[in-house]
């Protein structure tokens, strides 16, 4: 793991690095030269990690090794850390001085694509806004949604409950019934008129057993058909890829794939996520043979394994955006 996140943040190194070679203020301090050789020498690094990542070496000469590696190369990255701040703090110097405003470069611009988030749930929608509907004649209803992480409960809950005024509790973990009923007595007290409601998602039937009004509430949530988790992988590489179709070499591959994602909508969008920076008909049969997926074909409990074949799949720069917004805690 540590030779991994390392390789990440030397490709930021190397692109800080092609930044500086191009600069005027690095040219006038004549250090072209000096700055070729760097990059040249932590691409041979990169390349030297990314192998040892493949590999997951566990023989300890070859991880002492990397771990002298890695201090020159979190040194190198140290000093270029400080050239660069001399670097900006002398241009805005200059600027001071020419009296003009600094530019902004924005590399990169990106649109925010919402999904269609009822894709192949569209019967499941109704069915549970029909169970949400015969609370009329009751003064509180509690109907579970259940299934296995992935399935895409909390998004089915908010489409069911769209312009109702019901209560939604989501992923529940706590199976202590005295703190349940404690709560519904409470709730019960405040309310004055019948037809309330609150939807619960849960991954364990333990603790749907415990908030439901009763079994006839209970909502299992299965997985998506084999043409559904294409739909969503489709969607999700077009996207990725900007194309507006997938070629068809490619889509008798994809339709294979979303065979291996166990009917869990999160596996088919970020297989066809991966899928969309990999618009090539080699890479999607090496997605497609890779020993992570196959050992999950068919399987409903392996979305971990998944996410990791996905990640290993993202280009570096991605990564490494992954790995720094993996420091924060998930509900921050």
């Amino acid at each position: 793991m540590a030779e991994m996140i390392l390789s990440f943040g030397i490709d930021a190194t190397l692109s800080a690095v092609a930044s500086l070679i191009t600069d005027e203020v690095s040219r006038a301090w004549n250090l072209k030269i000096d700055l070729k050789g760097l990059q040249e020498s932590l691409t041979m690094i990169r390349g030297v990690l990314q192998d040892a990542e493949e590999q997951q070496t566990r023989k300890e000469h070859v991880r002492l090794w990397l771990k002298k590696l890695r201090e020159v190369a979190y040194e190198a990255e140290d000093i270029l850390d400080e050239l660069a701040y001399e670097n900006l703090r002398r241009k805005v110097k200059m600027q001071d001085q020419s009296g003009t405003e600094p530019q902004m470069n924005l590399d990169r611009l990106t649109n925010s694509v919402l999904d269609n988030p009822v894709m192949g749930r569209e019967a499941d929608v109704s069915k549970i806004v029909n169970l949400l509907s015969c609370s009329c004649d009751q003064v509180l209803t509690v109907v579970p949604i259940v299934g296995m992480g992935g399935l895409g409960k909390t998004t089915l809950a908010k489409l069911a409950l769209e312009g109702k005024k019901f209560l939604l509790l989501d992923d529940v973990w706590n199976n202590e019934s005295e703190r349940w009923n404690e709560l519904k007595t409470c709730l019960i007290r405040i309310i004055r008129n019948n037809g309330n409601a609150i939807l619960v998602t849960t991954r364990t039937e333990e603790v749907a057993s415990i908030v439901e009004t009763s079994t006839h509430y209970r909502y299992k949530l299965g997985g998506l058909c084999h043409d559904a988790c294409w739909s969503i992988m489709k969607e999700r590489a077009l996207i990725g890829s900007g194309r507006t179709s997938i070629p068809t070499d490619l889509e008798g591959i994809g339709r294979e794939i979303a065979k291996k994602c166990g009917g869990v909508p999160l596996a088919a969008k970020v297989l066809g996520g991966t899928m969309g920076f990999k618009m090539d008909k080699e890479d999607w049969l090496s997605i497609g043979s890779n020993d992570v997926l196959n050992a999950s074909d068919g399987r409903k409990d392996n979305v971990e394994s998944i996410l990791k074949l996905s990640f290993d799949h993202l280009p570096s720069y991605l990564k490494s955006c992954f790995t720094y917004c993996s420091v924060f805690p998930k509900d921050m």
